[in-house]
């Protein structure tokens, strides 16, 4: 605590008819830099709201009372009570005993936002955790001296209350009017927009979640396949989300934000307003993306966002003054939040702000508010806009071609990438592989991967089956002879094998390694996995004449990718005769 400068001062020398109470009141209107609402006018308690920017302070002048026990009660419960703005509780008249009872009221963890004030009858004031009282209450003797407040001062701030007041219930009356006008209209783009989201998520958990191939099958952004001519990737990718979080966030947002804007702009607007911003965050995003892929409606909800900051900061605005400064707290909070997760990991950065800046200019160029009813400039009341919204014939053909092209590239991405092929088991066939000697038996939809032969020495490779990113599992094999001169002790050599594996870097072994046989061939297997998800399998199997590795990467839970795949791959290995 620390108290004001506490000198016994003399009354003012102009004598005044109003209390002190009355006083210190008027005081604070004239003084404070802001203009100060009043929200409760009386000879006892005065109640006024000062807003400096998006921030908002009650204040609460009060007489000391004669029972000063009731007081300390009262005290007691106010300054324990959750409240909606900080509050700035100023007591005035009375003695040390006054200053005693606001103590002993004060609980030990007081609100930091919470300041208490008390001006004595003879002006000394004492302060805990309270500005207010530097700025506008000291000196107090000289402040009222000098203003020499009297009952026609007060007369005046009555007659400006009733007027403010008067003001205040006029403008919540056409709110109220405006909120009742606006329920009227329904948010059927919103709801459908989101039931959409929900039913391609539902079938991308059924494909398999949010791993990488049931991503890139249903549509995920990928900028090299984008420019080989799969252009539904820019909208598909705004349907798919990587993970409940994700997509419940997303949802949500679109939910609060899409219902307000649409029922403002119209249902044919907002469609426009949401593809667009959707599109150009996906072109955003393949500037920056490079090689990996991304997914997500944020650069669609980001263009809400953008559109509804300028809604609410423009000067001509689509809703009453009254509701002005909720929208743009909102729109400062949310863009603030959003801009903060923006850059967390992993997130796509690009597509958020392209996605938004594309939802601002849309809202600035006045193409979705041409032909609405906005509010006077003047402050007039405004005419109540109708319950059904028209729109022109261009933002029709550009709402239809909107919906056609998103339902176009979620049918084509369906067909051409065949993301439920992920859920069924493969097909396999005996596949030869002279270079290597052998034959085995592989998955017959898996392509053999172009093979890096620029270093001849650098000694054999795997042959590898499948692409991770699109393929629920890549194969890889691998064949060494023994050299003629050396015959190999085949359980020396499985035993040397087994003590020496180790797991590769990021991944944990799933157990330990384990043997399986071949007919009288002996054969080795290990698991291991990685925070991703992925799962390595590996399966050795030694021949008469060579060692075959057998690798399987593979994302679980996909019946394309089913456990054991390394070990039944091996066991099928056969040697190729001449």
């Amino acid at each position: 605590m620390q108290p004001l400068p506490s000198d016994p001062l003399s009354r003012p020398t102009t004598p005044s008819s109003l209390p002190l109470a009355q006083q210190i009141a008027l005081l604070l209107v004239r003084e404070s830099a802001e203009p100060l609402g009043t929200q409760f006018l009386s000879e006892l308690r005065c109640v006024f709201s000062r807003k400096q920017g998006l921030a908002t302070t009650d204040i609460l002048v009060m007489r000391a009372p004669a029972d000063l026990d009731a007081f300390e009660a009262e005290m007691r419960k106010l300054l324990k009570a959750p409240k909606p703005h900080p509050l700035e509780l100023i007591v005035v008249g009375g003695g040390d005993e006054v200053v005693a009872r606001l103590k002993g009221a004060r609980p030990r963890l007081l609100p930091k936002a919470t300041g208490l004030v008390h001006v004595a009858d003879d002006l000394t004031l004492w302060a805990h955790s309270s500005l207010l009282a530097r700025k506008l209450l000291e000196p107090v003797h000289e402040k009222l001296t000098h203003h020499a407040f009297d009952l026609d001062a007060w007369a005046k701030l009555e007659q400006a209350t009733r007027a403010e007041r008067a003001k205040v219930r006029a403008n919540q009356g056409e709110l109220h009017a405006f909120i009742t006008q606006m329920r009227k209209r329904r948010p059927v783009a919103t709801y459908g927009i989101a039931a959409l989201i929900g039913l391609v998520f539902a079938l991308q958990a059924y494909v398999g979640f949010d791993s990488p191939p049931a991503l890139l099958r249903m549509g995920a952004l990928s900028p090299a396949r984008v420019a080989q001519g799969e252009w539904w990737r820019l909208i598909t990718c705004t349907f798919l989300h990587g993970g409940f979080m994700h997509v419940g966030i997303n949802v949500y947002v679109l939910l609060i934000l899409g219902i307000f804007l649409e029922r403002i702009i119209g249902s044919v607007r907002f469609v426009v307003l949401y593809f667009i911003s959707g599109v150009v965050g996906s072109l955003g995003s393949m500037f920056f993306l490079g090689d990996g892929f991304s997914v997500g409606a944020s650069g669609a909800i980001w263009g809400l966002l953008g559109a509804h900051a300028v809604l609410a900061f423009h000067k001509n605005t689509l809703f009453p003054a009254a509701m002005v400064p909720g929208a743009r707290r909102a729109a400062v909070i949310n863009l603030g939040i959003n801009v903060f997760a923006s850059f967390m990991p992993h997130v796509d950065m690009s597509a958020h702000f392209f996605g938004g800046a594309a939802g601002a200019l849309l809202m600035l160029s006045g193409l979705m508010t041409r032909g609405l009813a906005h509010v006077p400039a003047d402050g007039a009341k405004a005419e109540l806009p109708p319950v059904h919204i028209t729109a022109p014939k261009a933002m029709w053909l550009a709402a239809s071609l909107g919906v056609a092209l998103s339902l176009t590239a979620l049918g084509v991405g369906f067909v051409q990438s065949q993301p439920l092929a992920l859920r069924s088991p493969m097909p396999e066939v005996m596949t030869p592989l002279p270079s290597v000697g052998i034959e085995l038996s592989l998955p017959a939809l898996l392509e053999l991967q172009p093979t890096n032969a620029s270093d001849p020495d650098a000694g054999p490779k795997d042959m590898v089956f499948g692409d991770l990113l699109s393929d629920a599992m890549v194969i890889g094999v691998l064949a060494v002879e023994y050299p003629e001169a050396s015959p190999v002790d085949v359980e020396a050599d499985a035993a040397e094998l087994q003590r020496t594996l180790q797991p590769p870097e990021q991944a944990t072994q799933d157990g330990p390694p384990q043997r399986f046989m071949q007919g009288r061939n002996l054969g080795l297997s290990v698991n291991y996995s990685y925070p991703s998800g992925l799962i390595l399998e590996l399966a050795f199997l030694y021949l008469p004449d060579r060692l075959v590795r057998v690798q399987a990467y593979r994302w679980p839970d996909m019946g394309a990718a089913p456990a054991g795949s390394a070990v039944r791959i091996a066991k099928s290995v056969r040697l190729l005769r001449d």
